[in-house]
């Protein structure tokens, strides 16, 4: 459904694990250029970066081949099982919805707000 990496930014900051998220379009803040609630998260444990992920489908078929998201990202970087300040939006901020079946969604990251 959706693959890609997850991608050294800016930060330099090496994650323990990242959530990829993934949002309906009637999920995007126009005031902020991003969107809010997601819809479906999937934990990937990061060895080195860049680090692949793949989400092969989501619960109840909510989305599938044909329909637009948003993918997101938020990581773990100390390892307490709490998400930081650490993530990405893709391809960046205003993020932009991707049209499933998504190859190449690579995630830059880099400390958010």
């Amino acid at each position: 459904l959706v693959t890609g990496r997850l991608v050294d930014g800016p930060s330099q900051l090496q994650p323990v694990s990242c959530d990829v998220r993934l949002h309906l379009l009637e999920s995007f803040d126009r005031g902020s250029g991003l969107p809010t609630e997601s819809f479906y998260e999937e934990r990937f444990f990061v060895q080195a970066l860049p680090q692949p992920y793949a989400i092969a489908s989501v619960p109840d078929a909510l989305v599938g081949p044909g329909d637009s998201i948003y993918v997101s990202t938020i990581c773990d970087v100390d390892g307490d099982g709490v998400d930081d300040n650490l993530g990405a939006y893709y391809p960046t901020i205003p993020a932009e919805p991707v049209l499933l079946p998504a190859v190449g969604i690579d995630l830059t990251l880099d400390v958010l707000f």
